[in-house]
C-alpha cells in the first residue's frame, strides 16, 4: 500500500508556455483544459520545490511537509521529502519505490490501476479529456487576472480518488493540486523555483538504499 500511497503522492506538476488568455477573459473548462494539455506536452522534464498540506476528513488539518521534486515525461517522477521526515517516492515506468529513512525501510512494487489514473495527469501518455471531464471553478480572490481554479473529475470510476482541483496561472502553468480521496481527505500541493526543460539526469531516478534497510513488496508486482 505504501508505494501506491506514493504514487498518488507523486500527484502533482508539469510546466510548459502556451499563449495566455487576455485579463478579464473567462475561460471555459474545456479551453483550460486544453491549455493545460498544451502546457504538459511542451514539458519534457521540471524541476523544483513542493509544500504538501494534508486535511483530513475525519481529523482535520494534518501534517506540512516540504521537499524537492523532479518530472521527465513520460513516466517518470522522484520526490524528495525533506522535512519534517526524509522520505523519497519514485516512478519509473511502472515500478513504483517508497522509502522511509527513520524506519530504515523501502517498498517496491508496480504502478496499480488504482493510482494510474492521477500518475497519467502528471507524466503519462493519455491525452486529458480522454481520462477528465472538466469544470471550471470561479473564485472571486482569483479576480485581477491572476488565475483560474479548474476541477477534473474522472470519466471512468476511480477508487483512489473522487476528484483533483488545479490552480492554472494565465499561462495554463500549474501552481497548485488539491486532491479529494474518497475518504474526504484533501492532499494540497504547491509548487515554487519550478525550472522547465532544463534537463533531469537519468541517476535521479536510479536510489539504493543504505545497507541494513528492510526491503519489502515485489518490485515484480508478483
Amino acid at each position: 500500500m505504501k508505494s501506491l500511497v506514493a504514487v498518488r503522492v507523486l500527484c502533482l506538476v508539469l510546466l510548459v508556455l502556451s499563449p495566455s488568455v487576455a485579463a478579464g477573459d473567462d475561460p471555459g473548462g474545456d479551453r483550460l483544459l486544453s491549455g493545460l494539455q498544451d502546457w504538459l506536452d511542451g514539458s519534457r522534464t521540471l524541476s523544483g520545490r513542493f509544500e504538501q498540506s494534508l486535511v483530513s476528513g475525519a481529523f482535520g488539518e494534518g501534517i506540512r511537509e516540504t521537499g524537492l521534486l523532479w518530472i521527465h515525461r513520460p513516466g517518470r517522477m522522484r520526490w524528495d521529502y525533506t522535512d519534517p521526515e526524509a522520505k523519497i517516492a519514485i516512478l519509473d515506468g511502472e515500478t513504483t519505490l517508497f522509502y522511509e529513512e527513520e524506519a530504515r525501510q523501502m517498498t517496491v512494487g508496480t504502478l496499480a490501476d488504482g493510482g494510474g489514473l492521477l500518475a497519467a495527469l502528471l507524466a503519462g501518455r493519455q491525452r486529458l479529456e480522454e481520462l477528465f471531464r472538466p469544470e471550471q471553478i470561479l473564485r472571486p480572490d482569483l479576480s485581477e487576472g491572476r488565475g483560474w481554479f479548474l476541477r477534473l473529475l474522472p470519466r471512468e470510476a476511480e477508487e483512489a480518488f473522487e476528484e483533483v482541483t488545479l490552480f492554472l496561472g494565465r499561462q495554463y502553468q500549474l501552481k497548485a493540486v488539491e486532491v479529494l480521496d474518497a475518504s474526504g481527505n484533501r492532499v494540497l500541493y504547491r509548487f515554487s523555483d519550478l525550472k522547465r526543460n532544463e534537463g533531469v539526469p537519468d541517476q535521479v531516478f536510479r536510489f539504493e538504499p543504505p545497507e541494513g534497510t528492510e526491503i519489502l513488496g515485489d518490485p515484480a508486482g508478483n
